[in-house]
């Protein structure tokens, strides 16, 4: 990293630019919390509203599960706004796999650098040199109409596009070499939901960046695919998600299966109606056992790949006996990618059960290592630019100084 030419764009900022009240703009976060399916919509499974997940049968070892997560911290000045986006890809039998930026020497060797600093100004860097730069995706040069928060949005997704479709894939094409059968866990959904991109209050620019964000990802989602590589993303915010709670049938269900009338309870989200099921209903539930809802299907129609989903209650630990202690996660995957885990005698929620369950964590291990080392990137890279402006007597926002990691 140059932070020299950083440094002069800095000075230069710094002296020949009036302060400028920083405009505060809803991050796509706001909109899209959780990210649930927007649209039709339909039951796939028939089956118990709330079912057990069994383990796998046969041998497992040759499957190798490779998560993906990014971080990205902000630095705000009354002049401009430093953001850093990292990104970390990890697994059980390799937890270093690729790490962006690279603090090794991988035998990973990518195909073209992507930035991992973004400063959101009106002045251009005189060269931008590797790592960093000041325009979005698209090539536009950021200015101060853009926060901080969706200049981190825009580059956290359009990086973990570039893992996938560079280190992520030269790493699984290197696994099946040796004998190993990678599956692909992304943190957070398979895609994001367009609808609700196209509903949000954004530029139409803005808009443009997404929707060529989530073409590219169903591509690469295809291209994994037609080599047999499974994707399954799992979403862990789900407390805005309103996708059963909204469903007749699966209400239908739940009074067919287990005597109790959801409506008359009125669960105002996903969460709270599974919970409802798991203290109301116990002739199914045990604490000690992984379950999961039917299978639904997200029919968007035109370039966007359908998707199948189900929620999946992780137990509480050994060492604890509250019912409330579990976890509940939202995995998507597509048709293909069920069908190519049912060769291998698997499931998507079993994949899920080999990462959590199986090793006794509430968390996917492989997310949890690629979110750990993603955090720690974003945050050594946020000090070493912090002290760097600090040493240039930059002032600070009030936010940046009253920032607590």
């Amino acid at each position: 990293m140059d932070l020299k030419k950083i440094g002069a764009t800095i000075t230069r900022i710094t002296n020949g630019t009036p302060r400028i009240k920083l405009i505060k703009q809803a991050r796509i976060d706001y909109y899209i919390i959780d990210e649930q399916p927007q649209g039709p919509t339909r039951l796939v499974e028939h089956s118990h509203p709330i079912q057990p997940v069994s383990p796998p049968e046969g041998n497992t070892d040759k499957h190798v599960i490779v998560g993906l997560d990014s971080s990205s911290t902000v630095i705000r000045t009354p002049f401009f706004n430093l953001v850093t986006v990292t990104a970390s890809a990890s697994s059980t039998l390799v937890p270093e796999i690729y790490d962006h930026p690279e603090i090794y020497t991988y035998q990973i060797s990518p195909r073209f650098k992507q930035p991992y600093i973004i400063m959101g100004t009106d002045t251009e860097l005189p060269e931008e040199g590797e790592g960093v730069t000041t325009c979005n995706p698209l090539g536009t040069s950021y200015g101060f109409k853009y926060s901080p928060d969706r200049i981190a949005d825009e580059y956290r997704a359009w990086i973990e596009n570039w893992m996938l479709s560079d280190p992520i894939h030269q790493a699984a094409r290197k696994l099946e070499e040796t004998g190993y059968k990678p599956i692909i866990l992304l943190d957070g959904p398979l895609y994001q939901t367009p609808q609700l991109i196209a509903k949000m209050h954004v530029t139409r620019e803005a808009s443009s960046i997404w929707k060529r964000i989530v073409e590219d990802r169903i591509n690469l989602i295809k291209t994994y695919e037609d080599q047999g590589i499974p994707v399954i993303g799992i979403v862990k915010r789900v407390e805005q998600s309103t996708i059963l709670s909204q469903s007749q049938n699966y209400y239908k269900l739940v009074k067919a299966h287990c005597g109790v009338d959801l409506s008359y309870y009125s669960p105002p989200g996903d969460q709270a109606l599974i919970h409802l099921l798991l203290t109301l209903v116990k002739c199914r539930y045990r604490q000690s056992e992984m379950m999961r809802t039917p299978l639904m299907e997200y029919q968007p129609g035109g370039y966007v790949l359908p998707k199948l989903f189900t929620y999946i209650v992780i137990p509480p630990s050994i060492w604890s006996n509250r019912v409330s202690s579990y976890r509940l996660y939202r995995i998507e995957f597509t048709h293909r990618t069920r069908s190519i885990l049912s060769e291998s005698m698997l499931t998507p929620q079993q994949v899920v059960y080999l990462e959590t369950v199986k090793h006794g964590l509430p968390i996917p291990f492989s997310i949890k290592l690629s979110d750990k080392r993603a955090g720690m990137l974003a945050q050594v890279l946020r000090n070493k630019l912090r002290r760097m402006l600090s040493g240039m007597n930059v002032p600070f926002t009030y936010d940046e100084l009253t920032y607590q990691r």
